[in-house]
């Protein structure tokens, strides 16, 4: 804002809105999956993180915030048909405090389809559209209140390697330095999706994190790695005349409890 005043800016992705295991609002669910799904409990999630940050000036959305089709699992999760999807989540996006300026990135192909929902999902809540026309673009470099922010959703990820899971945003921290996406004279916070999970690395002015998902383990994560369990929430960035003041992290790791046998 450049006035003095605190600009606070929400990072949210992965939602899968419509997967079983993703963030549904209640009127969508039956009855008879409610204690087969784990979309209210993601619901509930979402809701106590919107109401603790309160009104916003910028939503950056990450992308997969619908489930699609979801070709890798044939569909079979599904609890919401796609054209629903983009109405449920985008009426969920609306429920956001403060009117904020909205800049949301493509998911992943598979998710997002041959329409692009995260395309319709952006328009649905008049997202800002790139020079191209283009509401839900693959990636955005933006300037907000004095501090850069690159969004965008692909992160690469390792199962066998999980110790290494923040040499992919040091990486790409690195290549924004060499390739000039930064300013010298700003904060620079490089923002990723994709994995589910949350973790960072820091250098000086430099932030790369990735952002918490909405979407508990499904069957195709249970099947590449049980032993990991995603984390939900959502990233909050304050930023005032070209300075990070503060930042936080609302995620909790979710994971299934013991069933006595």
């Amino acid at each position: 804002m450049g006035d003095g005043r605190l600009s606070k800016i929400l990072a949210v992705a992965d939602a899968h809105g419509g997967s079983r295991w993703g963030l549904a609002t209640p009127e969508w669910i039956s009855e008879r999956m409610r204690g087969r799904c784990e979309c209210l409990a993601m619901h509930d999630e979402f809701v106590k993180i919107r109401d603790k940050v309160g009104k916003i000036d910028y939503l950056l959305c990450g992308g997969d915030l619908a489930d699609g089709t979801n070709v890798r699992e044939q569909g079979k999760d599904r609890v919401v048909d796609a054209p629903h999807q983009v109405l449920m989540i985008s009426e969920l996006l609306k429920t956001i405090k403060g009117s904020p300026k909205i800049y949301m990135v493509e998911g992943t192909p598979y998710h997002s389809g041959v329409q692009c929902l995260d395309e319709e999902v952006a328009q649905a809540v008049s997202a800002i559209p790139d020079a191209y026309g283009r509401f839900a673009p693959k990636f955005w470099l933006l300037d907000i209140d004095g501090v850069r922010f690159s969004l965008a959703h692909k992160i690469t990820v390792s199962s066998s390697s999980w110790q290494y899971r923040s040499t992919p945003l040091a990486l790409r921290l690195v290549l924004s330095r060499l390739n000039r996406q930064e300013d010298p004279d700003k904060y620079f916070i490089l923002l990723r999706a994709h994995c589910h999970t949350y973790q960072g690395v820091f250098f000086k002015h430099q932030l790369g994190l990735t952002i918490p998902a909405f979407e508990a383990r499904t069957p195709f994560g249970e099947e590449r790695m049980p032993e990991n369990n995603p984390d939900i929430g959502a990233l909050l960035f304050e930023t005032k005349d070209g300075k990070l003041e503060h930042w936080d992290a609302f995620a909790t790791s979710f994971s299934h409890e013991a069933v006595p046998a």
